[in-house]
């Protein structure tokens, strides 16, 4: 038979197992993953991938194709090829002004990578005529001293810039500006450090000078080094969504977009045996023709002869019947899908469900008041097997 003490242990024993399952997340319950968003499409002007060997750069989203200006270059890059700029050549890319380029003051953010093979004074990216300060919607420029800054201005007396350093050469770095007309300021990222920012309140500015990529216009500060997957977006895009873009320093393709690659393109496969059926194009008409006209001779007088002619008879044509098909089949039409996901994206392991902060507060709390207890109740347990130890 069980003594007190042995009762009083098992008892703590299940007490402790039952503050465990209950301070434990219910099924269909865990903490918010804490996951990079993929942006997707919406707002999205233009994407270049830069991956062509030379010439043209197609914009992978619509038409803003950039003119190659003086052979710019190819290399290995981010993702796939990277258009590779030489200073020395005076190498830019460029596209005249249009609706879907010009900024005005409005939300915007522009992202990709850049390599820069030397520590000198260059733009990597520009719209505007920088022959005057205040005439440039939006500027990216690298300083020799390792530092780097993104300019606004509102095209007549006002402008501003924020900067961020260590920018080294020989390395590749990941960029995201943006502009907030809402909460005025304008943001620089590099990689996944935080942005530096700056408080902007004048407006932005809608111009009509080109967008060169590699230099400015007005200006001879060639980029000398590479460049790849540059986007442009008319919205702020969110911290998760830049995470999800600067992909832990990996970088990410048009096709990884959600919505850019993934309609499928039908292949069709005609595998059906076709019905034949056939249709005379004439009625044949015949015409007959007697071969011959009988003749005769009556050489008795007073006597009538009677005789009956043989005639035969020549059709006049020979009729010609030709046939036209009526062919009748039903293709089998198979689809492949142009896009594969990239792994990654997604939870791989997740409970069937969702878990709120306020969810994990009364976990912990919980789990706190049940330690509370176990422990109290092994002291009081250990009390008492003492005390009986003493009396006996």
């Amino acid at each position: 038979m069980r003594t007190t003490p042995q009762r009083n242990l098992i008892i703590i024993i299940l007490l402790a197992a039952l503050c465990g399952l209950s301070a434990f997340p219910k099924a269909g319950t865990a903490a918010p993953l804490m996951e990079p968003v993929n942006p997707g499409i919406t707002n999205l002007e233009a994407w270049w991938s830069l991956d062509e060997a030379s010439g043209t750069r197609n914009d992978s989203h619509g038409s803003n194709h950039l003119t190659d200006n003086n052979t710019v270059g190819n290399t290995t890059g981010k993702q796939g090829n990277a258009a590779q700029f030489v200073s020395a050549n005076s190498e830019y890319l460029s596209i005249s002004d249009n609706a879907s380029l010009s900024m005005g003051d409005i939300a915007f953010t522009i992202t990709g990578w850049f390599y820069r093979s030397t520590a000198s004074d260059q733009y990597l990216l520009a719209k505007g005529n920088t022959a005057s300060i205040y005439t440039y919607e939006y500027i990216i420029r690298i300083y020799p001293d390792n530092t780097s800054q993104f300019f606004v201005s509102n095209g007549s007396n006002q402008r501003q810039w924020v900067t961020v350093s260590s920018v080294t050469s020989g390395a590749w770095y990941f960029f995201a500006v943006q502009h907030d007309p809402t909460g005025n300021v304008i943001n620089y990222r590099i990689n996944n450090a935080a942005p530096a920012s700056a408080s902007y309140t004048y407006g932005g500015f809608d111009g009509s000078s080109p967008l060169y990529i590699g230099n400015a216009l007005n200006h001879n500060l060639y980029h000398n080094g590479y460049v790849d997957e540059v986007g442009i977006w008319k919205t702020l895009l969110s911290t998760d969504e830049i995470d999800w873009l600067y992909n832990s320093g990996n970088g990410r393709t048009y096709c990884d977009l959600e919505g850019a690659c993934s309609t499928p393109t039908p292949t069709a496969s005609n595998t059906s045996t076709p019905t034949i059926t056939f249709t005379p194009s004439n009625t044949p008409t015949a015409t007959f023709t007697p071969s011959n006209t009988p003749t005769f001779t009556n050489t008795v007088p007073g006597v009538t002869d009677t005789f009956t002619p043989t005639i035969t008879f020549t059709p006049s044509d020979t009729p010609t019947i030709t046939f036209t098909p009526s062919i009748t089949s039903t293709p089998t039409i198979t689809f492949t899908p142009s896009i594969t996901p990239t792994p990654g994206e997604f939870a791989t392991a997740f409970w069937d469900g969702e878990i709120t902060y306020g969810d994990a507060a009364n976990v912990t709390v919980l789990s706190l008041l049940c330690l509370i207890m176990v422990v109290g109740l092994m002291a009081w347990f250990v009390t008492t097997y003492l005390q009986r130890k003493r009396k006996s």
